[in-house]
């Protein structure tokens, strides 16, 4: 890759990094070094499946357009039904 061709691909991933957390409001999460533990406060994943992350991201959300997003952008995890009880009841909070 050419200097140029870097520095314009640098740019356009600094560009796309401020669409997702301004825009889609992301944020970063910090990985830990190669060959080390997580910290006690890093919280481990709930047993429970895949939907976990994903209820968490739906009480994140602020907006009726967020919840929208959410579930444009991961469908097919709405096949669980606690997902999609979790994002109704959500979406009536959000209304009300």
């Amino acid at each position: 890759m050419s200097l140029y061709e870097l520095a314009v691909e640098a740019g356009q991933l600094a560009r796309s990094a401020t669409v997702v957390l301004k825009g889609l409001g992301g944020h970063v999460v910090p990985q830990a070094e190669p060959g080390t533990l997580p910290s006690r406060s890093t919280p481990e994943p709930a047993v429970g499946g895949e939907s976990d992350p994903l209820l968490t991201q739906i009480a994140a959300c602020t907006t009726t357009d967020a919840l929208r997003r959410l579930w444009a952008e991961n469908q097919a995890a709405f096949s669980d039904q606690a997902v999609m009880d979790a994002w109704k009841a959500r979406g009536r909070e959000l209304k009300s």
